[in-house]
């Protein structure tokens, strides 16, 4: 039999040889890996000439999960190159990228060939298993494709900067990454463990060292570091955890910096909405004290931490961050197994405020202010809506199309939680 035949295309904002350019970047990959699904890269060597292999462990639920081997093959300069499966969960995989010029701008066109283990299901039962999965895939790597490409061209003509990144292998961090490095960004990241390490990276040591090669030349840091909030319960020890990953980390970093021969020209620092408390129905500017409360403690010591790194001169705007967004991990990651068995559900009331912010949108946000010069201090990065937890609530129902009647009583939230 035949391979099954599918065809994507989308129209792009730059030229042919800018989109081809960008997906040669080491960040593409990730950019375009859909956060819903459980793909982990296990190896990749770089680029997409000839040759080039991209190692994947794809998990299909729970613990069970395929290796997936794909080499990169027919590279032509801003025309073309495919990937083909060496290893994998198919009988044969063929992933074809075609780019070519339109009047104005251009054009991406995806085509996938391939074939299942047993020929006749293939034909049976795709339709049903797999193609409606690839164009939900396709539909979010073009998209994503898309508004990279146009916001990268805003600054098309500004030099590339240099950064260096804290809480580089977390949520934010690793799409940070892999945003900037697609634009043509230098990025140099800091890690904990020497096995996250690639070539270039700075080592957070065992003994809590951060060194920095006193040469070294940052047009900006960008420091994510710090624990996850919603993690674990807040016991005394897991409060210390946050302190300790968040204000001395930032502490130690800020420390390291001020060594530097030339210290940064900007840092963007960030922080959390956490900072104002409970603010009930209000929406607080950045002018606004901070609250009462662990996370508003934690908030303010962070901000404190990192302003010392203004006595070099250089300017500093912290990000006051709400619910950062994303299918592949951190708050809506947690809720999507619950409220897609019907059991999402409200918490307590569902009056209090939830301030939220998509992924993409921190990323952009962040490259922005890296450019604008004008921008220091506190800046709150969440939707500009006002969203009560029954309204999220009832948003992701919708979304998932499952009813969200359940609700959380206080008491619980207090035992699980702390």
């Amino acid at each position: 039999m035949p391979p099954r035949r599918l065809s994507f295309k989308t129209p792009l904002p730059v030229s042919a040889a800018e989109a081809f350019s960008w997906h040669k970047q080491k960040g593409a990959f990730t950019r375009l890996l859909p956060p819903w699904e459980k793909i982990e890269i296990l190896r990749y060597s770089g680029g997409i000439s000839d040759g080039s292999q991209t190692e994947l462990r794809c998990n299909i639920f729970g613990p069970l999960s395929f290796r997936w081997l794909l080499e990169h093959r027919d590279y032509l300069p801003d025309r073309q190159f495919r990937d083909v499966q060496l290893e994998g969960p198919f009988a044969s995989y063929t992933h074809t990228h075609l780019f070519s010029e339109l009047s104005s701008n251009s054009e991406l066109k995806d085509l996938i060939e391939y074939r299942l283990p047993l020929p006749v299901l293939s034909h049976l039962l795709a339709p049903f298993l797999l193609e409606r999965r690839f164009k939900r895939t396709f539909h979010y790597r073009h998209r994503i494709t898309t508004q990279d490409l146009e916001f990268h061209a805003r600054y098309s003509d500004r030099a590339r900067l240099s950064f260096l990144v804290t809480g580089a292998t977390g949520m934010i961090g690793k799409q940070l990454c892999a945003f900037l490095t697609t634009a043509g960004h230098k990025v140099t990241r800091i890690v904990r463990h020497l096995k996250q390490a690639e070539h270039g990276d700075i080592i957070f040591t065992s003994n809590g060292e951060i060194n920095i090669p006193l040469e070294s030349e940052f047009d900006c840091v960008i420091n994510l570091a710090g624990a996850g909030i919603a993690e674990r319960r807040w016991s005394v020890a897991r409060k210390k955890v946050l302190i300790r990953s968040r204000v001395e980390f930032t502490e130690k970093l800020v420390s390291a910096l001020k060594k530097l021969k030339s210290p940064p020209k900007t840092m963007i620092s960030a922080s959390g909405i956490g900072f104002y408390g409970d603010v009930k129905e209000n929406c607080p500017d950045e002018s606004a004290p901070n609250g009462q409360g662990f996370l508003a403690e934690l908030s303010q010591q962070w901000e404190q931490a990192v302003s010392q790194i203004l006595e070099t001169g250089c300017r500093l705007a912290i990000l006051r961050m709400g619910v950062v967004l994303s299918a592949g991990a951190g708050a809506l990651q947690k809720m999507l197994l619950p409220f897609s068995l019907c059991l999402g559900a409200r918490l307590g009331s569902g009056k209090q405020q939830i301030g939220w912010v998509a992924l993409d949108d921190v990323l952009r946000a962040i490259l922005f202010i890296a450019y604008e010069k004008r921008i220091e201090g506190p800046v709150n990065l969440v939707a500009p809506i006002k969203t009560s937890n029954l309204e999220f609530t009832q948003a992701l129902g919708r979304a998932l199309s499952r009813p969200t009647y359940l609700y959380i009583p206080k008491c619980i939230l207090r035992l699980v939680f702390g």
